[in-house]
């Protein structure tokens, strides 16, 4: 684990407490405050959307995709799954998520979106 002064236990139980995002070792302690309290929390009416998307292989990836996906507005959180090459938001109903802006928009990034299906709420 990179030493980080005394923040080193604040990432460490970022980790533990299952933060969804990866935990790069420069942000500040103010921006792992931000996402540990800001994630978990939904807005009433959340949909679960699980994306499957072709070409992500390592963390960077995965950062980027999470990163564009959490500047829709409407998106509260996201997390991957490399292996599977699945991505999992959660969004409020407002978001604008549909297959054709997904597409383009990991067509942007280098990956291949193959489909979408939402379901159970956050």
């Amino acid at each position: 684990m990179n030493k980080i002064g005394p923040f080193t236990l604040v990432a460490v139980a970022a980790v533990l407490l299952g933060t969804p995002s990866i935990l790069p070792t420069t942000w500040s302690p103010f921006e792992l405050a931000k996402n540990m309290i800001v994630s978990p929390v939904h807005a009433a009416g959340s949909t679960v959307y699980n994306m499957r998307v072709d070409g992500m292989t390592c963390p960077f990836c995965a950062a980027t995709s999470e990163k564009a996906l959490k500047a829709i507005p409407g998106v509260t959180s996201v997390s991957t799954n490399l292996k599977k090459g699945v991505i999992t938001v959660c969004a409020a109903p407002s978001a604008e998520l549909s297959s054709s802006k997904m597409k383009n928009m990991f067509a942007k990034k280098g990956f291949t979106f193959r489909s979408m299906s939402s379901g159970k709420t956050c």
